[in-house]
């Protein structure tokens, strides 16, 4: 057995080494390398476990936080899309470089094409003639049947959540722009 004198100890010690250089120590003041290792070594394991026990908390603590995110984001997703479609005006939900993510039953009803045949494609595609600027616009646009329609379109971006897209209102202006036009041309 191995004994330093106590008053060769450094005076800073961290608090987990002063408790073990007290816990090493004999009656007669000296410490016991043999048992000083033995406790650091105890006390460095104890460390090691505890910090892994509290890594993999924050771990399931972070995946439990992560399922919760991705089930208020779906529920939330579901929420909107059910209050877009129950507007009468046509909605659209595309990415920032217009492709279509999302279109209600006023949008489906309006340019002719479902939801899914609008998804993937740029917004571009069903109104080739809209200019891509922030505000309203009216513009001309061919249903699917063939039938060409006057619309008042807005576009907006929007941030939702962390991914930033664009929003598109489309109103159907046809009816009202032929009666306006049959007016005139009575009038």
């Amino acid at each position: 057995m191995s004994e330093v004198p106590t008053s060769k100890k450094p005076q800073t010690l961290h608090p987990l080494l002063e408790r073990q250089l007290r816990r090493a120590q004999n009656a007669d003041g000296t410490i016991d390398h043999a048992e000083l290792v033995k406790l650091v070594d105890g006390a460095y394991r104890e460390s090691d476990a505890n910090s892994a026990r509290s890594r993999h908390a924050t771990k399931l603590m972070s995946e439990e936080m992560l399922d919760l995110n991705r089930a208020l984001e779906e529920e939330a997703e579901e929420t909107f899309r059910a209050i877009l479609s129950g507007i009468d005006e046509g909605v659209i939900l595309a990415t920032p470089d217009l492709q279509v993510e999302f279109a209600n039953i006023a949008a489906e009803k309006i340019l002719g094409y479902a939801s899914s045949q609008m998804a993937d494609k740029t917004l571009e595609h069903f109104l080739p003639a809209l200019e891509q600027h922030s505000g309203e616009q009216n513009i001309t646009a061919t249903h699917s049947s063939g039938k060409e329609l006057v619309l008042l379109l807005t576009l907006s971006p929007i941030s939702r959540s962390t991914k930033p897209h664009v929003i598109c209102i489309l109103k159907d202006m046809t009816d009202r722009n032929m009666r306006e036009r049959q007016l005139k041309a009575t009038g």
